[in-house]
């Protein structure tokens, strides 16, 4: 028995404790030693031990596609020409007037958020300089590029030969008049008509609050602000009046907003604009 242990102490540890007792820099720097456990040889030995565990390289996941993103909304060619400007939305004080209005002018706020959107309405009784009459006029800001005007026509404006659309197109301001169809065609086909060739027109009634028609009206009215003006509307600025307007103008979305809460009645929801 002692004969084997000697054996085996004699012929397979003690290579491995004498090589375990060597020193690290004096070790064979290849994988010789062992070289059953190669037996490709040292030339496809691992690299010798440097004191970090090597890693292998991973791959990277193979990335998915990105899904393209739809193309971004553009009702119309021409939406560029409105960043940067002043819109005014005018109402009268019809309540579906101004909630349609409202409605309006927050729709295009959302589009053009560059585009300075302001709420006013008409006020009676406003003193303008040099006007005949002081009844249903507005006053507005001069800064502005363009103005939305909406009129019901159980509060019509009463004089039109010195309405807001007037004064505003004289100095080539575009300016949309949202009203009933009919009132509509009647300026279309009076040439003698104080509002012929100086409005763009967009028919509507007030029961079109839904967000398809509001959308709708939205994409007439961008088209009908950017439209360059044609000739008879550019002769018909120059024979209108001067009027001097004044140059300040409060903002009357917050107080309508808190009047009507753009809560109207069945009354109102079924008038005509």
């Amino acid at each position: 028995m002692n004969k084997i242990l000697f054996i085996f102490f004699s012929v397979f540890l003690f290579p491995v404790v004498t090589w375990a007792q060597t020193p690290f820099e004096s070790r064979p720097q290849n994988s010789n030693v062992f070289p059953e456990l190669h037996p490709a040889g040292a030339d496809q030995a691992p690299p010798a031990f440097n004191g970090e565990t090597p890693l292998k390289p991973v791959k990277p996941f193979a990335k998915k596609p990105k899904r393209p993103l739809p193309p971004p909304y553009k009702p119309a060619e021409r939406l560029s020409s409105l960043d940067g400007k002043a819109v005014g939305f005018l109402a009268n004080s019809h309540p579906a007037a101004q909630e349609l209005l409202l409605k309006i002018s927050d729709n295009l706020k959302k589009r053009h958020p560059n585009l300075d959107v302001r709420f006013m309405t008409y006020e009676e009784n406003t003193d303008i300089t040099d006007s005949p009459q002081k009844n249903e006029f507005f006053v507005w800001l001069q800064s502005v590029n363009a103005v939305v005007t909406g009129i019901a026509d159980n509060n019509p404006i009463r004089s039109e030969q010195t309405s807001i659309p007037t004064h505003i197109e004289r100095n080539g301001r575009p300016t949309v008049l949202l009203a009933e169809s009919s009132y509509l065609k009647k300026i279309n086909q009076d040439e003698k008509h104080p509002l012929h060739q100086r409005i763009r027109a967009v028919g509507t009634d007030l029961s079109e609050t839904d967000a398809p028609a509001i959308n709708r009206l939205t994409d007439e009215i961008e088209k009908a602000l950017t439209q360059p003006l044609s000739d008879k509307e550019k002769e018909s600025f120059k024979s209108l009046p001067e009027i001097n307007l004044p140059d300040a103008m409060p903002d009357f979305r917050e107080r309508f907003e808190k009047e009507w809460s753009l809560q109207l009645s069945e009354e109102s929801k079924t008038a005509q604009l």
